[in-house]
């Protein structure tokens, strides 16, 4: 112990970050971490010759902490920290067939672990005579002595290892985490308890420089975690004041994830919901985004987003120069896994996935919808892994669904989902506050000017009437390109409207719909924001992917023409769009009225009985077999 001798900045942080004074004279400070780095240098024999049976466990703990012998500490920890330090190991999962304790002492945790089911344990301490007391004391076969991680064990893998007030005592921590990686089955978990640094001033009862090497705070224990391929699962106090316990488990061989979405508004509000199920796949992995530069708001506020990589999609179609860039970046981001959930791939997503040069490559087999037959069978080669799922017509998050299950996800229900923030909220109550505004006598609406085929034409003579009689408040929403056309429907309807398109972002819209009766809309992204917030929605549907999206609970009900055309991916084979066209402003008031007036236990889908003239033939009610399971929704026929 006194060959440990005092000098400024001998020993560095394990980060390599620049050091400074701290509150203590005797350790310094990282600059880049903030870790606590003992300035006592130290080498192997010093450190046997300090956790000797005589000068650690008998005089240094009486001196310096109070304990008794080490023979009386055996039976003192069984009765407070010993079984607590079980009860952590049994919260963590199940209990493992095999134990390893770095930093053992007299052995006491092992016996009770091996008292209570665990069937090995192994034990290190760094003093033999320490050893051979925990051995004789307890009757435990494996307690091997030396300095870990240079101490040879009887077996290599370890459903858990335990390490109570060790790490701080490393002299070098990041090659000991590693072998503490390495040792760590793949479900493993590892327990550490150490002292957390919360602010203490220079008199910090844990400022010990000849044992406590390294200190740290939450932050930088993490970071350390993730430098040796674990990653901090919980971190919460210790048993004692002064203490934090840390459940860590061992980080899967990806850690950097490309999720890619270029398509729409609506499509990424129900692919946000795969993102919770890709973090329980890959834990500890970060997530980077790429999205459209109009929908990055929408996972910026994503818990479980690392990062988002916005582009500028018609330049990027178009701009080769723009292209190449957006590749280079993505290539000099090293991902090892890219994922692409998107069922109808498009040639710029391939590009983008198989541009990005991730050591892994999934995507689904999927459709030529929005890609050639030829370029597409190309691009497969290029894949690592193709997930291949059943036929077209079934539901886009069943479809999510599957490819997570191939992913090795336990089967789940996908809704649309959204992440916003305090702000957003906070705004859409000063506008309910500042015009008035009343829950039940607001109604949103979505009319998709931007897109003439796909808009309904008669929302005002179906609203209107409804709209007179309940005094209802109209809130447009939509970009500001459906300001005109959404605007032109509000004046026809007359009665109070605000028009707010282009005025808001889609987390905004999407918290003044959680604070309006419903919304009535076209299939839009808007009418993924209501469903994602809980809001009742009633959606005019056309055919290009009947059953592919809508409905996704109670809380939305369509309106249909259901036509033989159905599924004909927007390539309408007619001179007029039928299916949105022919259906009537009688059909859409019937079901905007019992829409408005409550909700139901089942989707609501209002089928209207036929059309009109010549085009009569086209319809065909048994293509509302592409919804699925019709035992699932409430059919409501609206004659004509």
């Amino acid at each position: 112990m006194n060959n440990r001798i005092p000098a400024t900045y001998t020993r560095h942080c394990w980060c390599g970050g620049s050091l400074d004074n701290s509150p203590n004279s005797m350790y310094a400070r990282c600059m880049s971490c903030g870790t606590f780095v003992s300035q006592y240098e130290v080498s192997t024999a010093s450190l046997k010759d300090f956790y000797s049976l005589g000068g650690y466990w008998h005089d240094y703990q009486k001196k310096v902490g109070g304990f008794p012998d080490i023979s009386q500490r055996s039976r003192n920890d069984r009765q407070d920290r010993i079984p607590f330090w079980f009860n952590l190991l049994s919260l963590s999962g199940c209990l493992p067939t095999r134990l390893l304790e770095v930093g053992c002492s007299h052995g006491g945790f092992l016996d009770y672990c091996r008292e209570h089911g665990i069937g090995e344990v192994v034990g290190v301490e760094v003093d033999e005579e320490t050893c051979a007391f925990a051995r004789q004391r307890f009757q435990l076969e494996h307690v091997h002595s030396g300095l870990f991680p240079d101490v040879q064990l009887p077996f290599v893998s370890f459903g858990a290892i335990c390490m109570f007030d060790v790490v701080e005592h490393f002299p070098d921590p990041i090659r000991a985490l590693k072998v503490v990686a390495g040792l760590l089955a793949d479900d493993g978990v590892l327990i550490l308890q150490t002292p957390c640094y919360r602010g203490e001033d220079g008199g910090w009862s844990q400022f010990k420089p000849e044992e406590h090497l390294y200190l740290y705070d939450e932050s930088n224990l993490t970071a350390l975690l993730d430098r040796c391929g674990l990653y901090a699962a919980e971190i919460f106090p210790g048993y004692f004041r002064d203490d934090m316990f840390v459940v860590a488990r061992k980080k899967s061989s990806v850690a950097d994830i490309l999720f890619i979405r270029t398509d729409a508004i609506g499509d990424n509000v129900l692919a946000s919901s795969m993102l919770p199920a890709v973090t329980g796949l890959y834990p500890g992995a970060r997530i980077t985004v790429l999205c459209r530069q109009h929908i990055s708001e929408l996972y910026e506020t994503c818990p479980f987003v690392s990062k988002v990589l916005a582009f500028d999609f018609d330049r990027a179609c178009q701009d080769d120069s723009y292209r190449d860039d957006l590749l280079a970046h993505l290539q000099s981001l090293s991902f090892d896994l890219t994922l692409v959930t998107q069922y109808s791939r498009d040639m710029l997503t391939d590009i983008f996935a198989i541009g990005s040069f991730a050591r892994e490559r999934i995507a689904f087999s999927g459709d030529n919808c929005e890609i050639s037959p030829e370029v597409k069978r190309l691009n497969d080669g290029c894949y690592t892994r193709l997930i291949d799922i059943s036929s077209y017509s079934r539901r886009e998050c069943d479809r999510l669904r599957d490819y997570l299950v191939a992913l090795g996800m336990d089967s789940a229900e996908l809704t649309p989902s959204l992440w916003t923030i305090p702000a957003d909220g906070k705004l859409a109550n000063n506008f309910f506050r500042q015009h008035a505004l009343k829950k039940e006598s607001t109604v949103a609406i979505c009319i998709n000017g931007s897109h003439s085929n796909k808009m309904y034409p008669y929302y005002a003579e179906a609203l209107g009437n409804l709209c007179q009689q309940e005094s209802i408040t109209l809130i447009a929403l939509g970009g500001r390109d459906d300001f005109a056309a959404s605007q032109a429907v509000l004046n026809k309807i007359g009665g109070p409207h605000l028009n707010l398109c282009g005025l808001t972002t889609l987390r905004q819209s999407a918290e003044i719909l959680r604070r309006c009766r419903m919304l009535v809309s076209a299939d839009t992204g808007t009418a993924h924001l209501a469903c994602a917030v809980g809001a009742r929605n009633l959606v005019v549907m056309w055919g290009g992917h009947f059953g592919r999206f809508f409905p996704y609970s109670p809380l939305t009900s369509l309106v249909c023409l259901p036509l033989e055309c159905y599924e004909c991916n927007w390539q309408c084979p007619h001179d007029r769009w039928h299916c949105i066209r022919e259906i009537t402003p009688a059909t859409v008031a019937i079901a905007m009225e019992q829409t408005f007036m409550g909700g139901a236990l089942k989707p609501r889908i209002f089928v209207q009985n036929g059309l009109e003239g010549e085009n009569g033939r086209l319809f065909a009610p048994d293509r509302l077999s592409l919804l699925g399971n019709l035992n699932s929704v409430e059919i409501i026929t609206v004659d004509l």
